[in-house]
């Protein structure tokens, strides 16, 4: 009995926990006005440049390095009502890479944009095809 109050106790985190595979972070804003330009803001106020999708609302940051690493990486923001959708790229051998949890070797790019997420919200994890929305620019 312990043991099945302990594992409905521990359900809502484990739904909250991280996949190995995990490419998008959800954010949960918990103002649903003007969402987009908290985005923008937060994005300023931590010293990245931005730039704005025509008629969307997408923001990307321009390739930045982080620290003493030497592999560039950006981050896409997409915002849907009160939600903001993140994922990350960095940049090797002029091959484009999708920033996953805990892969890869470049696993300071996730840890930063999970910083940045936490910024703006509550935060949650998932796996999803996301080259239908970022991929297309990724030339710069």
């Amino acid at each position: 009995m312990k043991r099945l109050f302990l594992a409905l106790l521990l359900c809502p985190f484990l739904a909250l926990c991280q996949e190995k595979k995990d490419n998008v972070i959800v954010v949960t804003l918990a103002d649903s006005n003007r969402n987009f330009e908290q985005v923008i803001s937060m994005l300023t106020a931590e010293k990245y440049k931005a730039s704005r999708t025509p008629n969307t609302e997408e923001v990307s940051t321009q390739r930045s390095y982080y620290k003493k690493y030497n592999t560039p990486f950006s981050y896409d923001f997409r915002v849907e009502g009160n939600t903001v959708r993140i994922n990350g790229w960095y940049y090797f051998d002029n091959i484009v890479h999708p920033v996953l949890f805990n892969w890869g070797g470049f696993k300071i790019a996730w840890k930063e944009m999970d910083r940045l997420a936490k910024l703006l919200g509550t935060i949650t994890y998932t796996k999803e095809e996301i080259s239908h929305w970022t991929h297309r620019r990724r030339k710069r």
